[in-house]
């Protein structure tokens, strides 16, 4: 089943331009599972969508807590309170549309 969920998804990503990304991490738990296979595309979002930002060398999908100017905070559902990230508009990379698997 794991098997034919990947190949869905990357055949979709190659049918309709959308990028599939392989999330690790419990900072979205119970939201996104520990290993999670998602679809992003575009950057059109809003506060309490989920996005995938570049944060130091690192990749992050965190949910959007609030948005000012080029100025965006996130935060991971499964951090405690007051865990954030501060991050500009430039840094995000897509807006997470779907989880297929792990969420």
């Amino acid at each position: 089943m794991k098997v034919f969920l990947f190949i869905l998804t990357f055949t979709l990503a190659l049918l309709f331009f959308v990028r599939p990304f392989l999330l690790v991490g419990w900072s979205m738990y119970p939201t996104i599972g520990p290993v999670a296979l998602a679809v992003c595309d575009g950057k059109n979002f809003t506060v309490n969508d989920i996005i995938l930002f570049r944060y130091g060398n690192r990749a992050i999908a965190h949910r959007v807590i609030a948005i000012s100017n080029d100025t965006i905070i996130c935060k991971g559902d499964g951090n405690p309170p007051g865990m954030i990230e501060i991050i500009k508009d430039k840094d995000v990379i897509c807006k997470i549309r779907v989880i297929i698997w792990g969420g």
